[in-house]
């Protein structure tokens, strides 16, 4: 109303006055002593002990270790600056709730394209470790251990994600920061041109073969 947001929660069954009311933030920390610094009080039958959840560092790597290497993660971004005439970022974007606030527009100014995608590049390699990520955390802990089942497995795939969410909203928020504050807005990456790619070569085939003419008991041929 009148510009101003609000939150508005709702119920599923009637609440009686003065009925205390708590919530699950579904929040995750790697820190063991935040962990148990983290007590909940809400005392109802199925609480866990504690208002975060405890995912090990190495939990969080399962998926990243095998399918998110560094020559990985620099591909995203070519593809994201790449030109294309594909529109899915939008939906991808649309589906997650990703709109102009989660860019940080607080103008009339819209996000970088590339940007845009990029993001929505993200997204969809952290739906597909959400899917994969329960089958890690088993094969990690094994299936019996402190009583690691399919459901506590996703459950926790759950949190990471929304971990990562957060981190991508921080990271967007400072990307976006240096945009405004060096204005500049263009793709980090483009793809060379023959003759650009053709200059590189010759000057590090050059600069290998200063190498081995240092060398004495390299020749060059």
């Amino acid at each position: 109303d009148q510009g101003n947001l609000g939150v508005a929660l709702h119920t599923t069954r009637p609440i009686k006055q003065g009925e205390e009311l708590t919530f699950d933030y579904a929040a995750c920390t790697s820190s063991e002593r935040e962990w148990r610094e983290a007590i909940c009080l809400c005392g109802a039958p199925s609480c866990r002990g504690s208002f975060v959840e405890l995912v090990a560092a190495d939990e969080l790597q399962q998926c990243l270790k095998r399918a998110h290497n560094p020559l990985d993660a620099v591909a995203l971004l070519l593809r994201a600056c790449l030109p294309s005439q594909s529109t899915e970022y939008v939906q991808t974007l649309s589906n997650h709730g990703f709109k102009r606030a989660f860019f940080d527009c607080i103008d009339d100014h819209t996000p970088p394209v590339w940007l845009e995608r990029y993001v929505a590049e993200l997204i969809s390699f952290l739906e597909f470790e959400r899917g994969q990520l329960p089958y890690a955390l088993l094969r990690y802990y094994g299936r019996d251990k402190d009583g690691e089942n399919g459901s506590a497995a996703a459950v926790r795939a759950r949190l990471v994600l929304e971990q990562r969410v957060q981190s991508l909203a921080c990271a967007v928020s400072v990307a976006r920061r240096v945009q405004r504050l060096t204005r500049e807005t263009g793709e980090p990456l483009r793809m060379a041109s023959s003759d650009e790619a053709a200059a590189v070569l010759r000057q590090r085939l050059l600069k290998l073969s200063v190498f081995a003419q240092r060398c004495s008991d390299l020749k060059v041929r």
